[in-house]
């Protein structure tokens, strides 16, 4: 499942950036497909539309359907099959007890399996596919249907479907979209899940490096575009020029930061810089992630490379939140979390106004990438490296392994003698470009 923009994101997001408008949603592609448009018969007066996918199934028998989606944009979606219930046996990573469940929510970067059974009347029914976010009720109403038809089927249904119609009831796995009445809905959280995978370490015990995150997506003046600019702990992401990994002899502290970046890497109080986080090797990690965005009331959902995770907890407690509250309670051990058989991820919403809590043996050596998986929150800068172990304990660069570097002037990055592209005002300008460069470069090679 694909969100999709009948033109280029180029174009719509600086828009967007120097208005403070929203990002409305456009349409959903299904395994690439969609009835976006409609042309005249050459035969009749009919009008025929393009194609949608389709699933073929025989009476009697199980499928298995895995699930994926990924957007440019805050849309997460609402998936059910009329007449049918689907049972999810598994998420990104590992497989969880299977659950029966009407419908599910899937963020950007989320995986799940379900099993339909076609125990029904021969036929074809909708698969349906309902946006919520910028794709839904109170914006574009953005929505998509695919077919399951059973064979034998004499005809195909071909009227045309509406936005509502995907509103199942019933029960509902991971609700990741707070702007509707849930009243007559039986919410699954993912920590209502129980993880059925050989836990190969124990997590239940005190973490070794706690990481506290905030995210929130806020408006900069100083910036080129005011925004909002979608952040953890008020600082935007920057890409290097060059892979962290295989050319880690050039980092140093003018190139990365932790939480406190130089202030010639700042214009006012925007500030960005490459984030990263350094853990031990082996260390039990947890990461707390607090969402205070009020500009913008999203589900973030967060992204792991180089590991999987465990869910352990996810609230979204009574009032505003921020994260000295959060913190002081995880410290005082008030937070409630499953530390025994917890579904294991490698991408995961945080509740607008809420938290959650993953924890992870950092057991892979390298530089991983940690960010939101809504594409433009990506290329904003709501990421953050994670420096797993000393450089002597990471894999060795192979022989004339291609390097790489900045074709960009910078004065500021020449002052620090540093290759890290620093002015802030450019920022929207290269990031799109810097973006689609490096996370080939720096992270293609250890992904």
């Amino acid at each position: 499942v694909w969100h999709w923009y009948n033109q280029t994101d180029r174009s719509i997001l600086p828009p967007v950036l120097h208005t403070g408008q929203e990002m409305m949603g456009y349409g959903l592609l299904i395994n690439g497909y969609a009835t976006f448009r409609k042309f005249q018969s050459k035969t009749d007066s009919s009008l025929i539309s393009t194609p949608r996918a389709k699933f073929f199934v025989d009476q009697g028998k199980r499928y298995r359907f895995r699930l994926i989606s990924n957007s440019v944009i805050y849309c997460p979606v609402q998936v059910s099959i009329d007449n049918h219930s689907l049972l999810v046996i598994s998420g990104d990573t590992d497989s969880f007890q299977p659950l029966p469940v009407d419908s599910l929510m899937i963020n950007a970067g989320e995986r799940f399996s379900f099993v339909v059974e076609a125990n029904q009347t021969v036929g074809c029914y909708w698969m349906r596919f309902r946006g919520l976010g910028h794709c839904g009720p109170s914006m574009s109403q953005v929505h998509g249907e695919a077919l399951v038809c059973y064979n034998g089927t004499a005809s195909e249904p071909t009227e045309d479907q509406t936005y509502n119609q995907g509103k199942r009831l019933g029960r509902m796995l991971n609700p990741v979209f707070k702007g509707e009445d849930y009243s007559s809905v039986e919410q699954i959280a993912l920590t209502d899940l129980t993880g059925l995978e050989l836990e190969k370490y124990n997590y239940s015990g005190p973490p070794n490096v706690t990481i506290y995150l905030e995210l929130n997506a806020k408006n900069y003046v100083e910036a080129d575009g005011p925004g909002p600019w979608p952040q953890f702990n008020n600082i935007s992401f920057e890409f290097p020029p060059f892979s962290m990994l295989t050319q880690r002899e050039m980092l140093s502290a003018s190139v990365i930061s932790d939480d406190v970046p130089d202030s010639r890497q700042c214009l006012g109080t925007f500030c960005s810089c490459t984030v990263t986080k350094k853990v031990p090797l082996n260390a039990l990690v947890e990461i707390v992630m607090v969402d205070v965005g009020v500009v913008q009331r999203q589900y973030h959902p967060i992204h792991l490379h180089g590991h999987k995770f465990y869910v352990v907890a996810v609230d979204t407690p009574a009032g505003d939140i921020n994260l000295g509250y959060i913190k002081d309670q995880n410290e005082r051990n008030l937070i409630t979390k499953k530390l025994v058989k917890a579904p294991a991820k490698d991408t995961v919403s945080v509740p607008n106004n809420g938290y959650t809590i993953i924890r992870f043996r950092a057991d892979n050596p390298g530089f991983w990438l940690f960010h939101c998986h809504i594409t433009h929150h990506l290329v904003l800068g709501m990421a953050m490296v994670l420096q797993v172990g000393e450089h002597s304990e990471m894999p060795e660069t192979p022989p004339n392994f291609p390097t790489c570097g900045s074709s960009l002037y910078d004065p500021i990055a020449q002052e620090l003698r540093n290759p890290l592209r620093s002015n802030v005002q450019e920022l929207l300008v290269h990031s799109i470009t810097v973006f689609l460069l490096t996370v080939c470069i720096t992270f293609g090679y250890f992904m």
